[in-house]
């Protein structure tokens, strides 16, 4: 019963952050790619990123989500790539 309460006030008290995830990837033959997943809790020009500074293409941006260490939908989100923006 103590360690039901406990995760539940643990839940409770945790603060979420909003976030952003963006999925880049860079082609290096037909077979073969490299996809990387950028989580982001600010909006900015994504053109600074790394990520583009070394050819990576933007495939997918997902709408701002609340995250926290108990909140699983950001996992969720990149499991659905089959619903590419």
């Amino acid at each position: 019963m103590i360690a039901l309460a406990s995760k539940v006030y643990s839940e409770a008290v945790a603060v979420p952050i909003m976030a952003r995830f963006i999925v880049f990837t860079r082609s290096h033959q037909e077979t073969e790619a490299q996809l990387r997943v950028l989580c982001i809790t600010e909006d900015f020009d994504t053109s600074t990123t790394l990520e583009c500074q070394q050819n990576f293409h933007e495939i997918a941006r997902s709408d701002p989500v609340e995250v926290n260490m108990y909140n699983y939908y950001c996992c969720l989100w990149i499991l659905k790539l089959d619903k590419l923006k």
